[in-house]
């Protein structure tokens, strides 16, 4: 499956050609029947002067049951189903790379505020620098072990 983000950057965070900006970062994940091209008319980002990321999720986010994953939604040690934590921390790791040093925030709908949930309660400084979420329409299945 292909991993796909969107990034949208306001030309006020842009700083030397955008090699070094402290523009808050924020991830917007979309519900299970959603998708991430409407971020872009919607989040608001360029009004904010925040860093807005869109990733996609495969048929949603792999936060619950779903038909299209192998494994039960609370195999914790299952590596064959989408690993979102890991997409997620790859476009940080990215992002830091190209000089966006800002606060790292997620917004949810739905089954994209449980995957801000899952994220946010596996938060660490090195791979997932979580500062807050803002979440809409969700539930938490279960708490992590």
């Amino acid at each position: 499956a292909t991993c796909e983000v969107e990034l949208d950057v306001p030309a006020s965070c842009i700083i030397d050609g955008f090699s070094s900006s402290n523009c808050p970062i924020v991830f917007f994940f979309h519900g299970a029947g959603g998708n991430n091209d409407w971020f872009g008319r919607t989040s608001g980002v360029h009004a904010k002067g925040v860093i807005g990321v869109y990733p996609q999720g495969e048929n949603g986010w792999n936060t619950g049951p779903k038909n299209s994953n192998s494994c039960s939604w609370d195999d914790y040690d299952c590596t064959s189903d989408p690993d979102e934590g890991a997409f997620i921390s790859s476009i940080i790791h990215e992002l830091r790379r190209l000089g966006a040093l800002g606060n790292i925030y997620l917004v949810g709908n739905s089954n994209g505020a449980a995957l801000a949930h899952r994220l946010a309660a596996n938060a660490n400084v090195d791979d997932l620098p979580i500062k807050g979420i803002v979440t809409k329409v969700t539930q938490l299945l279960a708490g992590p072990p």
